[in-house]
């Protein structure tokens, strides 16, 4: 397991993050430009890109379960809250990341 996210501070990120972006928005749809359809396009491709990359984690979660000799078998719900922290920690990581990167500018 890589670093732990708490549900709190997903939540305080994910809100500055609305917070700070609904502006840009705002003035990208009512006055569009490049930089603006640049922005949205990130945003998107952001999105897509932490999808596939739980995706893919989900993915080496069950294999790594599956490899688990038996004796080292993990309870089901072990094994469901790592499976589950492994696709959500991508976006997690972009949630953080974006609110100190429009933190700061």
């Amino acid at each position: 397991m890589s670093e732990h996210h708490s549900p709190v501070d997903l939540t305080f990120a994910a809100a500055e993050t609305i917070l700070r972006r609904l502006p840009v928005l705002w003035w990208a749809a009512m006055w569009p430009s490049p930089s603006a359809h640049a922005e949205a396009r990130k945003m998107i491709a952001e999105k897509q890109a932490a999808f596939a990359e739980g995706m893919m984690a989900i993915q080496a979660e069950l294999i790594k379960q599956a490899l688990r000799p038996w004796w080292l078998l993990r309870l089901p719900h072990e094994a469901f809250h790592d499976m589950a922290h492994a696709a959500a920690a991508p976006a997690a990581r972009r949630i953080k990341a974006n609110a100190r990167r429009l933190r700061r500018g």
